[in-house]
């Protein structure tokens, strides 16, 4: 268990919803003696994926089912290990109320009804018309096309990060861990968005689930971000969930990455899980996933004892 005499962070605080402390934990930060990141000789990065309200917290409207004893020891390992982490980036869901995979895009032309959350829609669905695209009916059927060419399904999620909502923000009390590192190491932490384009999914930070027109498989921003974490000596992983944004992210790294950096990544296995659905076993599939991609050189540790 965490103590600290002077860092005022509760474990009862995670999975509350308030306003941030940030004042009071930059002022702590400032207080300690860390050195500044700039002069690490062996660079960390902390990548955290979409810890957002919406996912974390129990009210949440897509809350993954033991995501706050996750954060919990998210947030534990960042303050003990403040001394080791050179930067934390986190990426942020970011949506709007009308996207290919909310219920807002499909329809039900015999009962006018919308698809509920955890719905798989098919090409062969649209074909029969079981769900009808309201929006952009030829690239709909298209994307649930490439979808499946990818052993992959399209699945109707409740809305959930939706830009200006609180649900949208980062866990209040990981917030404050944050501000706590960036202050006390001297370096500010870098936000990610992803998945604003309407027309496509976008669980891994790099690309798009399918190519769209404003949304390209590599666009400027993704070289960037990976020529920006091809300079760290260690990526430490964790986020929500597991099964999906985490899982995604990791993935297309094996494939962007060359072997040799691909394997200074580790992911923290207790800082994670998979989405609960009442169809799909995703904690198997994630398991499986994970050990495919381990064989590639990726390291899978629990947050107390990884050793930085």
């Amino acid at each position: 268990m965490f103590s600290s005499n002077y860092i005022p962070y509760r474990p009862s605080d995670v999975g509350q919803l308030y306003q941030a402390r940030t004042d009071e934990f930059i002022e702590v930060g400032k207080q300690s003696n860390f050195s500044p990141a700039s002069d690490d000789k062996i660079k960390t990065l902390l990548l955290l994926i979409d810890m957002q309200i919406d996912f974390i917290h129990t009210d949440g409207s897509l809350c993954v089912p033991g995501a706050i004893a996750d954060t919990r020891r998210l947030i534990e390992f960042i303050y003990v290990k403040t001394d080791q982490i050179t930067r934390i980036n986190a990426t942020f869901d970011s949506h709007v109320p009308t996207m290919i995979f909310f219920p807002s895009w499909w329809i039900n032309p015999n009962t006018q009804k919308a698809p509920p959350p955890f719905t798989t829609i098919t090409s062969q669905d649209i074909i029969s018309k079981v769900w009808t695209p309201i929006f952009d009916p030829g690239w709909s059927y298209f994307y649930v096309q490439e979808l499946e060419k990818q052993n992959k399904n399209l699945i109707i999620w409740p809305y959930h990060t939706l830009q200006g909502t609180a649900g949208h923000l980062l866990s209040p009390a990981l917030s404050e861990a944050i501000a706590y590192h960036s202050s006390a190491r001297k370096t500010n932490p870098v936000y990610i968005q992803k998945g604003t384009t309407p027309q496509t999914e976008n669980y891994g930070i790099f690309t798009p689930e399918v190519e769209y027109q404003t949304t390209p498989r590599i666009s400027k921003t993704s070289i960037s971000l990976l020529n920006d974490i091809f300079s760290f000596d260690r990526i430490v992983v964790a986020g929500q969930a597991s099964s999906h944004c985490v899982l995604e992210t990791l993935k297309q790294a094996a494939t962007l990455f060359p072997p040799q950096i691909f394997s200074r990544i580790t992911l923290l296995t207790d800082c994670t899980s998979p989405v609960q659905h009442p169809d799909i076993d995703f904690e198997k599939i994630t398991t499986i996933e994970l050990e495919k991609l381990q064989a590639l050189g990726l390291k899978q540790n629990r947050s107390l004892i990884l050793s930085l």
